[in-house]
């Protein structure tokens, strides 16, 4: 019998013990050096975009080939950049890099060449328009000098 005894003995002992499941582990808060830690913030290069280099290099090209010109600006509007020069200048740079005069009628071509005149153009438009006006209205003492017919 205590064969049978010691035999027993070693099944129980290499038996795994029956363990009742545990209630799930309660999250610890967070330790207070923790909590201070500051968090990695990766910096993002600010390389300018496209659209910003074609901006800054019509605003240097304006300034090479008018110097007179010295009021420039550039700010972003919504999707473009409105750079602003001169006397009622106005260029935008599109997201797509593409340069347009919009207050222009008509410019032969949309190149930083011909659009730093933009202004000059502007004025030369609304010089064309008021010419227009003047000549479409009646001069006052035209009607009282010709007769009626009767």
């Amino acid at each position: 019998m205590s064969a049978k005894k010691a035999k027993t003995e070693q099944t129980t002992a290499t038996k795994p013990e029956e363990t009742k499941p545990e209630a799930p582990a309660k999250p610890e808060p967070p330790k207070a050096a923790e909590a201070s830690k500051p968090v990695e913030v990766k910096e993002v290069s600010k390389e300018p975009t496209k659209q910003q280099k074609i901006a800054d290099g019509f605003i240097a090209l304006l300034k090479e080939k008018r110097p007179t010109i010295t009021n420039a600006q550039a700010k972003q509007e919504g999707s473009k950049i409105i750079i602003t020069f001169g006397d009622g200048g106005l260029v935008e740079v599109g997201k797509g890099s593409g340069l347009s005069a919009p207050r222009v009628k008509s410019y032969p071509k949309a190149t930083p060449e011909v659009l730093i005149f933009a202004d000059e153009m502007l004025a030369k438009q609304i010089a064309r328009e008021l010419k227009k006006q003047a000549a479409a209205q009646p001069k006052p003492g035209a009607a009282e000098a010709a007769p009626a017919r009767a």
